[in-house]
């Protein structure tokens, strides 16, 4: 059974912090990566967004011929989530995972509750960001776009037997299929790859 919850946002819209099931799939999304698994459950009742099966049906590049996703490197920086120490972290409360806080005065400071809008949770489990290591990932190239390698990571870990199928290149989509599933990633901003 595949954990949708990890692939939803923790911080965007309420439409997105749950999976939702929407025209024949169970999707979850954080707004930078999409996971569809099919199902025959009936539509989610609660508010979610729309028509999101269409997103899968836009053209594509042709001949690009399906590539396993492998474990990004791990790069020399601490994981921003975890600071390094591999353990999983919940949001701040204080100042609700931005790292900084407004005092009673109205000026915006450092939150003094939290390192970087997370706090150490109870739990021995391993930092999602991560997955353990307490080190970031680089950030991989596929065709000409260069991904996240924090979800690149969560993909392989979670997702089983993941392939790259095609690159939408103008608008830096990748999309991969799973075992039991599909799935699309936005591609990294320009000057965020290194």
């Amino acid at each position: 059974m595949i954990n949708l919850q990890i692939f939803c946002s923790e911080t965007a819209s309420r439409l997105v912090e749950n999976p939702y099931i929407d025209n024949g799939f169970k999707y979850a999304t954080d707004g930078k990566i999409l996971i569809a698994i099919k199902t025959s459950e009936p539509d989610s009742d609660s508010p979610h967004p729309k028509k999101t099966h269409e997103l899968f049906e836009r053209q594509w590049d042709e001949g690009w011929k399906p590539e396993r996703i492998k474990l990004p490197n791990k790069s020399e920086n601490d994981c921003e989530r975890c600071n390094g120490k591999g353990i999983s972290h919940v949001e701040c409360d204080t100042c609700e995972g931005s790292g900084r806080h407004r005092c009673e005065c109205g000026d915006d400071h450092e939150c003094g509750c939290c390192v970087n809008g997370y706090i150490e949770s109870d739990s021995d489990e391993r930092c999602v960001e991560c997955i353990g290591s307490g080190k970031a990932f680089e950030n991989p190239k596929y065709g000409v776009t260069y991904f996240d390698g924090h979800y690149i990571a969560k993909i392989v870990k979670h997702l089983p037997n993941p392939k790259v199928v095609e690159i939408a290149t103008e608008s830096r989509i990748l999309r991969f299929n799973f075992d039991g599933g599909k799935g699309l990633l936005m591609g990294v901003r320009l000057g965020d790859y290194k």
